[in-house]
């Protein structure tokens, strides 16, 4: 009968026999990856192509936002063959773009940590939902140069630690049926904590909670621009996703060159306050003027420009004003290039305001739109003759000018 201590023998004997064989197959299944990846580098025209030219073919195959998602672009890369895994970690501007989007926030901590190491000592574009996915990245926010809360909540930012020393564009919100809110002096703070930013959008944010004047005015000279909206055509249909501009009664701006605010509920003396409060080289005005709430607030147009007198680009939406008035506002810039005006009444009749605005402005001025809605234009405008052919002379001398429907010119 079998010992007890010969089924011990036994047994050990096999374990060592079946690690053997086990070392053995592992020894097979690397020569055989190495042989793989040498059939792939022979067969693979992408691994046969200098890496500068087969980098640029992976990154084309990158979405808009990389997710650090291990089944996408560029993730996806370093599993495919040996080969192409190299490619992908030489390229470290491959990798730059880091966003959390349908990755659970500890997936996306595992991420980061084989993630920005091959980004190489490039500037970091960061997208993240909330300040759980802001918490991961604190370690390296001094590197973060873009950064978007696309879903934001009220309390984000003031939980955000690290400092944004680097950051250059800063956008809260983003697209969702649903304005956000968010508080402002949390957004005071944590402008404060990235002294560098320059642009700032606000992308659908229907609500500033803390409006109230015991939250410090902040002075930020490094910023230029900034959006309560798209940066696009202030007439257009995406301009849904609009953010009311309260955060500039707590800004002053001294360097300010670009203010859209696609949805202004009144003209607001709180604007002209916070543009005299800047005094900025501002150069390009968008508004698009919704509501009026006090009749008064008709006339404080003309003050905006006496703030900025060097204004080049003015766009316009209304629907409240008198267009004598808009225009004789304009006469206050120096030397306007563009002038877009969409407004909701019949301007047929004031031709000749139209020419003299023109006309006064015509070394500098570029371009002139002055455009209505289908239903309030008339069908068969009549512009007076000796009008026409001065506007048509200037078309050809090389301006630009469109009187009428966006889609149809007089002209």
């Amino acid at each position: 009968m079998t010992s007890i201590c010969e089924l011990h023998k036994c047994i050990d004997e096999l374990s060592s026999t079946i690690e053997h064989h086990r070392s053995v197959l592992r020894a097979l299944e690397s020569q055989q990856s190495d042989f793989k990846s040498r059939l792939n580098s022979i067969l693979d025209p992408v691994t046969r192509l200098p890496l500068e030219i087969s980098s640029v073919i992976l990154k084309q195959c990158l979405p808009a936002t990389p997710s650090v998602h291990s089944h996408q672009a560029p993730a996806v890369f370093l599993r495919v063959c040996r080969s192409w895994r190299d490619i992908a970690l030489a390229t470290p501007s491959m990798w730059t773009t880091i966003s959390d989007k349908d990755v659970h926030f500890r997936h996306f901590d595992r991420a980061l940590e084989r993630w920005v190491p091959a980004t190489g000592a490039l500037p970091i574009s960061l997208l993240v939902g909330t300040s759980v996915g802001l918490a991961s990245v604190a370690g390296f926010a001094h590197r973060v140069h873009v950064l978007q809360l696309y879903r934001p909540s009220l309390g984000d930012l003031s939980r955000v630690s690290g400092q944004y020393s680097a950051l250059n564009e800063l956008m809260i919100g983003g697209e969702h049926k649903t304005g956000f809110t968010i508080g402002i002096r949390e957004c005071i703070e944590f402008l404060e904590a990235a002294p560098s930013v320059s642009r700032c959008h606000f992308l659908n944010v229907a609500h500033f909670s803390e409006d109230d004047s015991s939250i410090p005015v902040l002075s930020h000279p490094f910023l230029q621009h900034i959006f309560f909206g798209l940066d696009c055509d202030i007439n257009v249909a995406s301009m849904s996703l609009y953010s009311h501009p309260t955060m500039l009664r707590y800004l002053t701006l001294p360097n300010l060159k670009t203010l859209v605010i696609p949805r202004l509920e009144s003209p607001s003396r709180q604007i002209v306050e916070f543009l005299s409060r800047s005094s900025p080289p501002l150069q390009d005005l968008r508004l698009r003027v919704t509501r009026i709430s006090d009749m008064a607030e008709l006339y404080t147009l003309p003050k905006y420009f006496q703030h900025v007198p060097e204004l080049k680009n003015f766009e316009l939406g209304f629907g409240p004003f008198i267009l004598f008035d808009v225009l004789q506002a304009v006469r206050l810039l120096r030397n306007p290039q563009h002038i877009t005006i969409f407004n909701s009444v019949d301007h047929s009749g004031q031709y000749k305001e139209i020419l003299d605005i023109i006309l006064a402005h015509r070394t500098s001025m570029q371009s002139f739109r002055l455009l209505s809605r289908a239903d309030l234009y008339p069908k068969n405008p009549v512009c007076p003759d000796d009008i026409a052919n001065v506007l048509r002379e200037l078309v050809r001398d090389g301006m630009v000018i469109q009187i009428g429907l966006p889609e149809w010119n007089i002209f």
